[in-house]
């Protein structure tokens, strides 16, 4: 069975209403969502959709952050549209950038490949056209490196250090993994839970040992639920968690 997979769709929005608004919405109902439903995408998303209670701000972040598809329309070079691609490219998961033909970008982001479109009815088909042929050559199972934040920059592509702290560590995460991940677990870790930090992993043969400051000294058993959630999110069954502190009194 097709895995239903989520896409965010970071876009300019404006007042209810408005041309920008209508522009955006426009865009979304005529091109991007009928090719996103055909693929198996149940829920389709622009930040104006969503109706979850809580922060928005922090609705998108996690939307940005989880989803498996960001589509981008970058028309007009919105500020907002800006910084949410770039949390996107800092991860390196699928995005698809799109633009109104008459918007010129800024240096940082022109050289990536942006499906350019007419905002007219004829426009429309044809960006429906163009998008679905980026959807259908989309691998969920690498990552998609190259953009101006990630590219060829080996600090950003290995947040996190293979360096080993045991002695500041409280925490001892034992899993069958592999690298993606791995690297989702751990990034998920470090941004949805605030009181650990990830002191350091490694691999050690078929398992990686992944080491975690328990910084506030949360209870161990509320802890260990937390990390299990991270871990099982991502298909992560084979663990085990280990409390050094206490183990080695």
């Amino acid at each position: 069975m097709t895995k239903a997979r989520k896409c965010f769709i970071i876009t300019p929005i404006g007042e209810i209403g408005s041309r920008t608004f209508r522009d955006a919405k426009g865009v979304i109902e005529s091109s991007i969502r009928p090719v996103l439903t055909k693929y198996g995408f149940k829920d389709i998303k622009p930040a104006y959709e969503i109706k979850e209670s809580g922060m928005i701000g922090n609705q998108i972040i996690e939307r940005i952050l989880f989803d498996d598809l960001v589509v981008a329309n970058l028309t007009g070079v919105n500020p907002n549209v800006m910084y949410e691609l770039a949390v996107r490219h800092v991860i390196s998961k699928p995005i698809i950038h799109i633009c109104d033909r008459n918007t010129i970008l800024p240096f940082d982001i022109k050289d990536c490949r942006t499906i350019f479109y007419d905002n007219d009815m004829l426009g429309a088909r044809e960006l429906e056209s163009e998008f679905e042929k980026y959807v259908r050559e989309i691998d969920f199972s690498i990552e998609y490196n190259d953009n101006p934040i990630c590219n060829k920059t080996d600090k950003i592509k290995n947040i996190f250090t293979e360096k080993v702290e045991l002695g500041n560590s409280d925490i001892l995460i034992r899993m069958q993994a592999n690298d993606l991940q791995l690297k989702n677990i751990l990034k998920r870790i470090q941004l949805n839970l605030s009181d650990v930090v990830v002191s350091g992993y490694k691999k050690v043969g078929d398992i990686f040992l992944v080491y975690i400051m328990n910084r506030r000294c949360q209870d161990f058993v509320d802890l260990s639920i937390e990390l299990q959630d991270v871990c099982k999110s991502y298909g992560v069954n084979v663990f085990f968690i280990d409390d050094l502190k206490n183990s080695q009194k």
